[in-house]
């Protein structure tokens, strides 16, 4: 329960409920990205404990990443932020020359 699987590439979140994982991996296509959002415009979250969950050519929206894995969707493996996510990475930390920050990656 809580999620609604469509035949197009789409992942439907009830809003308000709280997803739990053991291991979470996604991924579609150029041209043919899977989406991952929510029932109304309220957040679903996804939770996961430990690890990296690492998606590519999905879009996002409403969606709130938790529980202390790291959520990849970086912009440059074809990610879109679709809004009013909180927990995803879409951008990547980068290091040059002995300095970290961040850089975003535009499309």
């Amino acid at each position: 329960t809580g999620v609604q699987m469509c035949a197009l590439p789409i992942f439907i979140f009830t809003s308000g409920s709280t997803q739990t994982f053991t291991a979470f991996s996604l991924s579609g296509t150029s041209g043919n990205l899977v989406t991952i959002g929510s029932t109304t415009t309220s957040q679903h979250t996804l939770t996961m404990a430990t690890g990296t969950v690492s998606v590519s050519y999905c879009t996002i929206s409403y969606s709130n990443a938790t529980g202390g894995a790291s959520w990849q969707a970086y912009t440059v493996n074809g990610n879109v932020d679709g809004g009013n996510n909180t927990g995803w990475l879409f951008s990547a930390v980068v290091a040059y020359n002995g300095y970290v920050g961040f850089f975003s990656f535009f499309q």
